[in-house]
């Protein structure tokens, strides 16, 4: 038997709530990588009773979200902070993805976690709200950076001579 490297198992995730954020992804999935964009045809974002993301059956909608490739000891942190065991969310096959921008020649049998309850709150982002919300951390960016930038040039420059 070959000493070669050993073929990790991988499937693929439709992430479209608080998995979006990278830093979360890899403290939960430490091996992910992200496949691609993609929409999720047919379906509405909703928030749970719960306060969590989730997506229902709406012909007219669509939700956005990427897809990240996870192993099997991934899939296992995902299944525990998704509360599988719990009965909370269930793992769905999903074929209604209109995939974008991929780097990979086939995307089978993609999954996401969908809430078990029904009672939820419809939540519809608009553009503007995306908008502000991008717009407002940028600036909060922007203004940090300046700051830390304005603090180096005190700290590190020399004192001028008048």
């Amino acid at each position: 038997m070959g000493r070669g490297k050993e073929k990790i198992l991988t499937k693929l995730y439709f992430a479209y709530g608080s998995n979006l954020w990278l830093e979360q992804m890899s403290s939960r999935c430490p091996n992910h990588r992200v496949v691609c964009n993609a929409i999720l045809k047919g379906y509405h974002w909703i928030i749970s009773e719960r306060g969590y993301a989730n997506v229902v059956k709406s012909k007219p909608d669509e939700v956005h979200g990427v897809v990240y490739e996870i192993t099997e000891s991934d899939e296992e942190s995902l299944d525990k902070k998704e509360g599988v065991g719990r009965g909370l969310y269930r793992k769905e096959i999903i074929k209604e993805l209109l995939i974008q921008s991929c780097h990979r020649n086939t995307l089978n049998d993609i999954f996401a976690y969908l809430y078990r309850r029904r009672k939820t709150v419809s939540v519809k982002i608009s553009v503007r709200f995306i908008y502000t919300h991008v717009t407002h951390s940028i600036v909060l960016l922007f203004v940090f950076s300046f700051k830390i930038l304005k603090l180096f040039i005190v700290k590190c420059m020399p004192a001028t001579a008048e």
